[in-house]
């Protein structure tokens, strides 16, 4: 079995909580990225995000989303959009496969 990412990591930890990711309009919305620190020194852009998540999404079998980059003066970050019971499907696969 491959290790999880950091990304994938992430998606998880925020999935196991109470109320996991964001709600809006009948999805859930993950969105991965940096912005701008307090002194000003710039936004790290990471690009892997990108290809990390959609590589959790292709693991787990996931095929209908939307990612989107946002990039802007204030942050560099990917937001995914699913719908509720893809999110669900989602959910229930991330938290089976917990690493040792």
């Amino acid at each position: 079995m491959a290790e999880m990412t950091s990304t994938e990591s992430i998606m998880r930890n925020r999935t196991e909580t109470y109320d996991g990711w964001t709600k809006g309009n009948g999805k859930r919305i993950i969105r991965l990225g940096n912005a701008l620190n307090c002194n000003g020194d710039g936004i790290f852009k990471n690009y892997k995000i990108k290809e990390d998540m959609t590589w959790v999404l292709k693991k787990y079998d996931i095929d209908d989303f939307e990612l989107r980059e946002i990039s802007n003066k204030n942050e560099h970050s990917y937001e995914l959009q699913l719908p509720e019971d893809i999110y669900e499907r989602l959910k229930i696969k991330l938290l089976c496969k917990k690493t040792i």
